[in-house]
């Protein structure tokens, strides 16, 4: 009996596995209005009717798609105590880090495309997923930039200066096909030496204290 249970529990969430992913990249493709969902089940190979019986409808499969893409972070205070016990600058690289590994991925799949989708788009269930899980993330980073940089985190320069990291990294996922066009080969060199890395940190200290100057 235990046995059959497990195997229908795996089952079931294999089901949805499926379901996510086939449903990601089609609301990656043609967004929430555009998707169908008796399409997205047949992609996924299940029958309709488990769209409503994992996710209650299409709303529901929405936002399990997109939190799959947003790949929130849910223990966001065990990591900035790990963050803590690391010299400003070096936990501000950790964090750097992570943003520049996460754009320059081997491939950019419908996760990415979905954020950028949504970026332009913001439905109502994007906005939740930005107070839930972004902008405790984008606090942790103002607050870490700050401590890197000597200055206060509160005002404009600070989040502006964490903005433009953001953008630094993002820049290089949101325009590879052309970057490696114009430049071939940059994207994957940047994946392989933290040159970069080192670069983002270094702008976006001197651009906090530069801006944190420009305030008083």
């Amino acid at each position: 009996m235990w046995v059959q249970v497990m195997g229908t529990r795996e089952a079931s969430e294999q089901t949805k596995k499926k379901l996510v992913e086939a449903a990601g990249e089609m609301f990656a493709r043609v967004g929430f209005d555009g998707a169908n969902v008796r399409q997205i089940a047949a992609k996924a190979g299940v029958a309709f009717g488990m769209i409503a019986y994992h996710f209650g409808g299409k709303e529901g499969l929405y936002r399990a798609a997109l939190r799959e893409a947003c790949r929130p972070v849910e223990d966001l205070g065990m990591i900035e105590r790990q963050l803590a016990t690391l010299p400003a600058r070096e936990a501000l690289r950790e964090i750097v880090r992570v943003v520049v590994r996460d754009a320059v991925c081997e491939s950019v799949d419908w996760r990415h495309q979905l954020i950028d989708r949504e970026c332009h788009e913001l439905t109502p269930s994007f906005r939740e997923f930005l107070v839930e899980h972004w902008a405790p993330e984008l606090r942790m980073l103002c607050t870490t930039l700050a401590k890197a940089a000597g200055v206060e985190p509160e005002g404009d320069a600070v989040m502006l200066a964490a903005l433009e990291l953001y953008q630094g990294a993002t820049t290089l996922m949101t325009y590879r096909d052309l970057i490696d066009l114009l430049t071939p080969g940059l994207v994957q060199r940047v994946r392989e030496s933290d040159q970069y890395v080192d670069r983002l940190v270094d702008v976006a200290v001197f651009a906090a204290q530069h801006g944190r100057e420009s305030e008083r």
